[in-house]
């Protein structure tokens, strides 16, 4: 039993001589690599996937990162629509009348009752997003909305900027908040 393990494999016939003779010249050369100090390619082939599995952890990551942005989103957009279906107000009274207001740059409207109008006016109601529409919402629940996204709401009006400008030469002129055009 003093033959080698290449000399048992050759001579059971799972190996053939050449097969032996690459194995042998393989070990040589890697021999003669290590003593000159060149590097390995084994190791070189190593370092390339690892780095293509950091490339691929990396692009990995920013996916998650996407599709949870995406959940979130949709998640808030999901809060926002069960905001103003619970406490949406649709109050179009006996008579209702027209309030208009700027929403993406054009002229909207919305109908609703001479109460209701009053309200929004005091601050008390809000006029919100509502797909391709527009809700009446309690100012509370405006609010609730701009937490989670600001661009929803959009009339708020606010009671507290009744400070008119020093410089403004009609500020002796109040404009009634309730002015329908």
């Amino acid at each position: 039993m003093a033959n080698s393990l290449q000399d048992q494999l050759r001579n059971s016939g799972l190996a053939s001589a050449k097969q032996a003779r690459n194995a042998s010249a393989e070990k040589r050369k890697e021999k003669r690599r290590q003593r000159a100090g060149l590097p390995d390619e084994d190791a070189a082939r190593r370092a390339a996937i690892e780095q293509q599995n950091a490339e691929k952890a990396a692009r990995d990551r920013e996916l998650n990162a996407a599709r949870d942005a995406e959940s979130r989103a949709k998640a808030l957009a999901v809060q926002i629509r069960e905001l103003i279906a619970l406490n949406r107000i649709d109050d179009h009274g006996p008579d209702p009348i027209r309030h208009h207001f700027e929403a993406d740059g054009r002229v909207q409207r919305l109908y609703m009752s001479d109460e209701a109008h009053r309200a929004l006016v005091a601050a008390r109601l809000a006029i919100v997003r509502d797909g391709d529409g527009f809700a009446l919402v309690p100012v509370a629940v405006a609010d609730k909305i701009a937490e989670r996204d600001a661009s929803a709401v959009v009339v708020r009006n606010d009671t507290t900027n009744e400070t008119p400008d020093e410089v403004d030469p009609y500020a002796e002129y109040k404009i009634p908040d309730d002015l329908m055009w």
